[in-house]
């Protein structure tokens, strides 16, 4: 890295400075006026007048980490080795957080007659990098109860195991299985005094003899809603026109199943976050009944 300056007065204005980056590539910045006191003893001229730099004193640190600052501008403006421009395409990988698998998802509920669907693409995130192109993010948390998670991965797994365990013991000690209800307000009980820790996003459907098919949502923030039907997710943004024109109240099982399956097939279209295959559970008084899909093709895997 190399500065230089006009004159070698008491009062100095940094006009331009060189930058030479770490993958070779140099730019000139301009830089706003710095105006930068220096005492006699501590700076030298030669003939041509060139600033010299014996000691780092207050303000030559203050001029680095003002240095330090454009280069990190100009990096991003002009790119370098191992850095990529953020132009609404590519991605600079060093702000993004380290390590943090994320469910980029698309994810949705529905009730028809007979109980609810669930249903959630298969791909899961570290920063830019697909960890995993087949995660199961449909969880189940009691027999006719389950969830579908977005947001973090070890956030949502974590509240999901104990909302589990706190069901299985509700079962023991009340000799009957919980409610939809119970459980969503499990979860939400726990997303909300923690809403400062987490990123989750949850949905949570079930069957139960009480209510019959219900649907809960949980956005950021840990408050809870019963809906018809809950998408959620970043590929939800994509789907709500979908949504809108394909819902009815009332369908039948097939008619469920082809919605879930269109509206996912459009998340994942349009969304780089979300893709895979498409995985669904049915839930009704018979329980559960899980289904695979393939976004391009109507290929269907059963699981008893």
């Amino acid at each position: 890295m190399t500065y230089c300056s006009t004159s070698g007065k008491s009062n100095h204005v940094l006009d331009h400075v060189l930058i030479s980056g770490r993958g070779g590539c140099a730019f000139r910045a301009a830089l706003p006026e710095l105006h930068l006191s220096f005492s006699p003893p501590r700076a030298t001229t030669d003939d041509n007048e060139t600033l010299r730099l014996t000691t780092l004193d207050q303000p030559i640190a203050r001029l680095l980490t003002t240095l330090k600052n454009y280069l990190k501008i100009g990096i991003m403006e002009f790119g370098n080795a191992g850095v990529l421009n953020e132009d609404g395409i590519h991605v600079d990988m060093d702000r993004l957080k380290k390590g943090e698998v994320n469910l980029g998802t698309s994810i949705m509920a529905v009730t028809f007659k007979d109980g609810v669907i669930l249903g959630a693409d298969s791909r899961t995130t570290t920063g830019a990098y697909i960890a995993n192109r087949v995660t199961d993010k449909l969880t189940r948390v009691h027999d006719t109860i389950w969830c579908c998670r977005s947001g973090s991965a070890a956030d949502t797994q974590a509240v999901a195991d104990i909302v589990q365990y706190q069901l299985g013991l509700f079962a023991m000690t009340n000799g009957k299985p919980p409610m939809t209800q119970t459980a969503a307000s499990i979860f939400q009980e726990i997303c909300y005094a923690n809403k400062d820790r987490l990123s989750a996003g949850l949905i949570i459907a079930g069957w139960d003899e009480r209510f019959g098919g219900q649907v809960y949502s949980i956005p950021l923030g840990g408050s809870l809603h019963k809906q018809s039907y809950a998408i959620g997710g970043s590929g939800s943004t994509y789907i709500y026109g979908y949504c809108d024109a394909n819902w009815r109240e009332g369908m039948e099982k097939d008619d469920a199943v082809n919605f879930v399956k269109g509206a996912l097939r459009e998340a994942i279209k349009w969304d780089g976050s979300s893709g895979g295959v498409i995985r669904m559970v049915v839930l009704t008084k018979e329980g559960a009944d899980r289904h695979l899909y393939l976004p391009d093709t109507d290929y269907a895997v059963r699981h008893e």
